[in-house]
């Protein structure tokens, strides 16, 4: 387990043994964690069902916040939030002294130091769109496709996603692993999403990028890839969330990238909807996050997709170099006088020049103005 937890950060079994050293162990920790996991959900269901566990689960609440709160977590995160496109992806942290880890990581903190970006400017890439259009899934295509146009642009990043937080949390998959078990379909609030996003959700990334973003400011400065929906803010005027700009300013002035690259990646709300040939369609953003909330235990709502697709493609367009990507979701069609299919083609309005043979590799053509239809 500690091999999984941790990979390749220093001491790792010291660190982990530390982190969870008054739970009796990682192991005593997360076996806890399965009896009462068990304890709470006793039924096999018949039928796939989501259900809404509040008070009954506070308990679970607690596993979380002892996992979030661990020195352990915090760099499994780090390290499995680290790109690197051109090379094998390792986070490259040291610990100053590890006798004084306590396990804690707002205490411990201070004691590690990344050393991937040994740089005083770095890059950002902001990757807004619609939840479920593949923000995650291209960053690693958006920075090999950004350094072919451009030797100089760096291949290494930090992804600040809370997806990857997700898949970091083994009390989150020990739970979503137990609950297909038993034929439940999730938790409604173990993460909220849509408008709702953060309101009584069992496990809150958020919480876990404020702790990340507070401990970058300490460091030498990143390059970051951020994907982000806009989705709760305005991007006329102000909500109860603020502006959208609040959204990503953080991250421009952490990277001091003046010259950030804004991405808008987006899917149409339903496949059915794609107003484009057969060749360009989309699978559509509701049906990707259908096929995908039972495995990652995250109910999946299309509320925020107009909100987040306007104020994406608006946002995008304020950086000095901007992308629109109609992605298509691994959508494929049958050419005429074909037996295969094969995938369909993105398509990308940006405001640079992108070379032939570069569409040609990333499986995308330029279009001017695409039509951002719903």
């Amino acid at each position: 387990m500690t091999e999984q937890y941790l990979r390749n950060v220093a001491k790792r079994d010291v660190i982990i043994g530390r982190s969870f050293i008054k739970h009796g162990g990682i192991y005593k920790f997360f076996n806890s964690l399965k009896i009462e996991i068990d304890r709470l959900f006793k039924s096999t269901y018949m039928e796939v069902s989501w259900i809404t566990c509040i008070e009954k689960c506070e308990s679970l609440k607690k596993f979380f916040e002892e996992e979030e709160k661990s020195t352990a977590y915090i760099l499994r995160c780090l390290e499995r939030s680290i790109i690197n496109v051109r090379k094998y992806a390792k986070l490259n942290i040291s610990c100053l002294n590890i006798r004084a880890v306590s396990g804690v990581w707002e205490k411990d903190k201070h004691l590690f130091v990344i050393k991937n970006f040994e740089q005083d400017k770095g890059r950002l890439i902001m990757g807004f769109g619609p939840s479920a259009a593949g923000k995650t899934y291209w960053a690693k295509n958006v920075i090999k496709l950004l350094a072919d146009i451009d030797d100089r642009f760096p291949t290494e990043f930090l992804s600040i996603d809370g997806g990857t937080y997700r898949e970091a949390s083994l009390v989150y998959q020990t739970l979503v692993e137990s609950l297909i078990q038993k034929n439940i379909g999730g938790l409604t609030n173990l993460v909220v999403a849509g408008l709702s996003a953060g309101k009584k959700s069992l496990f809150d990334s958020g919480h876990v990028k404020t702790i990340i973003y507070d401990y970058l400011k300490t460091q030498r400065t990143p390059n970051l890839y951020v994907p982000e929906t806009l989705g709760g803010c305005a991007f006329g005027g102000i909500s109860t969330r603020g502006r959208c700009l609040n959204y990503y300013q953080k991250y421009i002035d952490i990277t001091k990238d003046d010259d950030w690259v804004g991405i808008c990646i987006w899917q149409h709300k339903h496949g059915g909807e794609c107003v484009f040939g057969p060749h360009y369609k989309c699978i559509g953003c509701t049906e990707s996050g259908k096929e995908r909330e039972r495995k990652e235990g995250k109910q999946y709502s299309n509320t925020a997709y107009q909100n987040s697709l306007t104020s994406g493609n608006i946002h995008a367009k304020k950086a000095n170099k901007w992308f629109i990507i109609h992605n298509t979701g691994g959508k494929k069609y049958i050419p005429y006088g074909r037996e295969n299919p094969v995938p369909c083609i993105n398509l990308i309005e940006s405001n640079i020049e992108i070379q032939k043979d570069i569409q040609h590799q990333y499986n995308c053509e330029v279009h001017k103005q695409i039509p951002l239809k719903n």
